[in-house]
């Protein structure tokens, strides 16, 4: 997930397990994302092949969805390295999120008892803990994830006295959640895992949930193409900076505040972008 070398302490991580023996972790190449497979799947539920009519149920083969995956992927032991992890990179958010708090603070001095969160894709909970720190009881924070092991942890990472929601769901389906109901929204290296098209239509619902000068932070693997996940059976997608910021201004109507890159040297000289945008009021 993160700023000036996101990629440090997923190459850690790799190390790690692969120290391990940790099958999980088998033909993945360095210049993989590790810490944030996540799904584009509303569901993790399996798909049955078509069978003859003289086969029984029994004899149907199962096929895991990308979501079966990437959930059986991010169990307890990844989980739990990634949240280690987590402790360091937070550090790097500080310029962007003191951005973010600065509008924030500008554009609801005498906001009510609560600014609402969304993290879309909130793995360990670090995002979602350092902004109930921030903000303290002023905060409301909701969360969501694909897998119950990293919500297991988020949950025993946001302070006790904040007001939180944590759930497992899918960060390309907002259906149920209402207009103008969130003051920030987040998601951060998880766009990887959607098409363009499916990552488009999800910035557009994101700025949808923000109430008028409200904000979304937004970060992602910048380039074209697929990225190679190796012998991991995942899809993922590089998206072009020109086309995020499309998505975030035309298509969402937002006003991007800042957006900035860097090229990761040390790992293939892979490119990430990084956007605070507000929505007009």
């Amino acid at each position: 997930m993160l700023f000036h070398l996101p990629l440090r302490h997923s190459f850690l991580l790799v190390s790690y397990l692969a120290n391990h023996n940790s099958s999980k972790i088998i033909g993945l190449r360095t210049t993989t994302r590790v810490s944030k497979f996540i799904h584009t799947t509303t569901t993790t539920t399996t798909t049955r092949m078509a069978t003859p009519n003289n086969a029984s149920d029994d004899d149907d083969d199962v096929v895991p969805t990308q979501g079966d995956k990437l959930k059986e992927f991010y169990g307890s032991e990844t989980a739990t390295m990634y949240a280690g992890m987590m402790e360091d990179e937070m550090v790097k958010y500080t310029d962007d999120f003191d951005l973010v708090f600065q509008r924030l603070q500008t554009a609801f001095p005498n906001h009510p008892t609560t600014i609402k969160v969304l993290d879309t894709c909130c793995g360990s909970g670090h995002m979602l803990k350092y902004i109930g720190e921030k903000l303290r009881d002023a905060s409301e924070l909701k969360g969501i994830d694909l897998s119950p092991d990293m919500l297991a942890i988020a949950q025993s990472m946001v302070p006790g006295t904040q007001k939180a929601c944590l759930q497992v769901g899918n960060m390309l389906d907002m259906s149920n959640e209402p207009d103008h109901q969130y003051h920030l929204v987040l998601n951060n290296f998880a766009m990887h895992h959607a098409t363009a098209q499916q990552a488009e239509a999800a910035i557009q619902e994101y700025a949808r949930l923000l109430i008028p000068k409200g904000c979304l932070f937004f970060s992602a693997w910048e380039g074209t193409g697929k990225i190679d996940y190796g012998d991991m059976d995942f899809d993922a997608n590089y998206h072009s900076e020109a086309d995020m910021k499309r998505w975030i201004t035309e298509t969402a109507g937002l006003t991007i505040l800042k957006c900035r890159s860097f090229v990761e040297k040390e790992m293939g000289d892979m490119n990430s972008v990084y956007f605070v945008a507000q929505k007009p009021g």
